[in-house]
C-alpha cells in the first residue's frame, strides 16, 4: 500500500488535504487541497499579506471549505480568533507555519504559537531541532523560547543523549559545537540534557511542557506579567 501524508485538524472534520499518490513524493508536504477546499497563506504578522513561493515566504496557512467548523461552543472570542471572512468566505487561521512550492504544494514548518522572537528574526523550533539532532551525542531534541529582556526570546534546547555519549559531553560543549554549526540566529543559548521528553500518546514531543516546567522561563514570565500590571 502507498502511503501519503495528509493535514487536518479537529476543526475541520477533520481533513483538509492530501499527498500526491503519483509521481515524485516527498516527506514533510501535506499534498493538495481536497476537493471543494481552498487555501492560502498569510504573513504571521498582519494576517492580510498572501505570501509567494518558496521557505523564506513561510506564513500561516488558512483553509476554507464545508468541513471547516462554525466555531468553538460558548467561545465567542476563542471563534473571533481563528475564524473570519474574507472574499465573502469564512477562513480557518490554522495556526500552523507553511509554504508553497512551485506546485502548489504545501510543507508546513511549525507552529505559529511556537515560533520563536529572536532580534527580530523568527525561528522555527523544529529547524533547530533538527540541526541540534545532527550533533552525533543527539539522540533527541525539543526547542523553545525563553524570554530575554535584551533579544525578545533566546532559544533553549533540550536534549536526549545516546547512551554511549551520556558523561562523556557538556551542555556548554554543544553549546560552543551550536555556535561552529548553526547560523548565529538559530544558536541555542541554553542548553539541558534531559533522560527523556514528555510526549503525547502519539509520540509528539510536548515542547510547552518543557518550557512551563523550566526555572528560567518562570522567573522571566512572570517578571513580564508584572511589568504589565
Amino acid at each position: 500500500a502507498k502511503l501519503v501524508e495528509g493535514f487536518g485538524l479537529t476543526e475541520t472534520s477533520p481533513v483538509v488535504s492530501g499527498g500526491i499518490f503519483w509521481g515524485e513524493r516527498r516527506l514533510g508536504v501535506i499534498g493538495y487541497p481536497f476537493p471543494g477546499t481552498d487555501w492560502r497563506i498569510l504573513d504571521t504578522e498582519t494576517g492580510t499579506k498572501e505570501m509567494g513561493i518558496g521557505p523564506d515566504q513561510a506564513g500561516e496557512l488558512i483553509v476554507a471549505g464545508p468541513q471547516v467548523m462554525k466555531g468553538y461552543l460558548n467561545q465567542p472570542e476563542e471563534t473571533a480568533d481563528h475564524i473570519k471572512e474574507l472574499d465573502g468566505k469564512k477562513w480557518m487561521f490554522t495556526g500552523d507555519i507553511g509554504y508553497f512550492d512551485e506546485h502548489g504544494l504545501v510543507t508546513i514548518c511549525d507552529r505559529k504559537k511556537q515560533l520563536i522572537k529572536y532580534k527580530g528574526y523568527s525561528v522555527f523550533p523544529k529547524e533547530v531541532e533538527e540541526l541540534v539532532g545532527g550533533h552525533e551525542a543527539a539522540s533527541e531534541v525539543a526547542v523553545a523560547g525563553i524570554p530575554d529582556p535584551e533579544t525578545g526570546e533566546i532559544i533553549k534546547a533540550w536534549v536526549v543523549l545516546r547512551p554511549e555519549f551520556k558523561g562523556k559531553i557538556t551542555p556548554a560543549e554543544m553549546v560552543e559545537w551550536c555556535k561552529k554549526n548553526l547560523t548565529h540566529y538559530k544558536q541555542p543559548k541554553l542548553i539541558e540534557f534531559k533522560d527523556d521528553l514528555p510526549k503525547t500518546l502519539v509520540g509528539k514531543i510536548l515542547r510547552r511542557i518543557l518550557q512551563e516546567e523550566d526555572p528560567l522561563w518562570q522567573e522571566r514570565t512572570k517578571a513580564l506579567k508584572a511589568q504589565k500590571k
